[in-house]
């Protein structure tokens, strides 16, 4: 109860409290007052209220005024909050050849509140072979969050005569090639024919290796090559096994090795 003069608030309208649906402001039901004044009565009640409430609190001040000129005030607060999360929507998933650049679809996000809900993801920074699961989440400004998932598949690069291999491989079929059927691209690598055939037409390499290390060529059958397996290394041949593999009608080696160690 708050007394001016002979003017007086019999209540002020209770605080209010209403969910976030623009991240502009929106418009509040503030309520009604009841006021009195005994000797020449009420002329007026107003208040300071914006026309669009924002997230937060706001005081809104209510002032009467009676015919006399006297006033009296009270204060209500209306206060904005934001307990509803994002709505977020993946593409559910995404496949890619090894060796492509990976770039994901960004998800669907959307929130009654925040017109920039930041989003982010545990992508790694490389992909390995088969399914990795990413998980996106959106978080709006008043901390809450929602997550969806992508699959995204890396397919292993298909195995064609000439390619460069870049990761460990294993061959799943035979190949027939004009040119050299394999060259090694990085270090750390394991070829696998697991029983397949490469075969040349008598010139070329079935397995090209030139300055890379630590590689290893296994169960393999090259044969009408030049040569089956080149090594080549300025600098030496470091770690370079070849087991469990056969070489048939290649030139003048199976494996034709020349590692140069330099000297003073």
């Amino acid at each position: 109860l708050r007394w001016d003069n002979n003017i007086y608030f019999y209540s002020c309208p209770a605080n209010v409290q209403n969910e976030c649906t623009s991240p502009s402001g929106q418009p509040v039901s503030l309520g009604t007052t009841t006021t009195a004044d005994a000797a020449s009565g009420v002329a007026a009640v107003t208040n300071n209220a914006p026309g669009q409430f924002t997230l937060g609190a706001t005081a809104v001040t209510w002032t009467a005024t009676d015919v006399a000129g006297n006033e009296a005030s009270c204060q209500e607060v209306a206060t904005i909050v934001d307990t509803i999360p994002p709505t977020i929507t993946c593409v559910a998933s995404v496949e890619f050849t090894e060796g492509q650049p990976v770039t994901l679809p960004n998800p669907t996000v959307n929130d009654a509140c925040d017109a920039s809900v930041t989003l982010t993801n545990n992508a790694p920074a490389q992909y390995p072979l088969g399914t990795t699961q990413v998980v996106w989440t959106a978080a709006d400004d008043s901390g809450n969050t929602a997550q969806c998932t992508t699959t995204v598949t890396i397919n292993p690069q298909p195995v064609a005569c000439g390619m460069t291999v870049n990761q460990n491989l294993a061959l799943t079929q035979d190949l027939t090639c004009p040119q050299t059927a394999l060259n090694v691209g990085a270090n750390d690598i394991t070829i696998d024919c697991q029983g397949p055939t490469l075969t040349g037409q008598g010139t070329h390499f079935g397995i090209d290796i030139t300055q890379k290390s630590n590689i290893t060529i296994q169960n393999c059958v090259v044969k009408n090559f030049a040569s089956g397996i080149a090594v080549q290394g300025a600098s030496g041949c470091a770690n370079i096994s070849i087991t469990g593999s056969t070489f048939m009608n290649n030139g003048a080696y199976g494996v034709d090795a020349v590692c140069l160690t330099a000297q003073n």
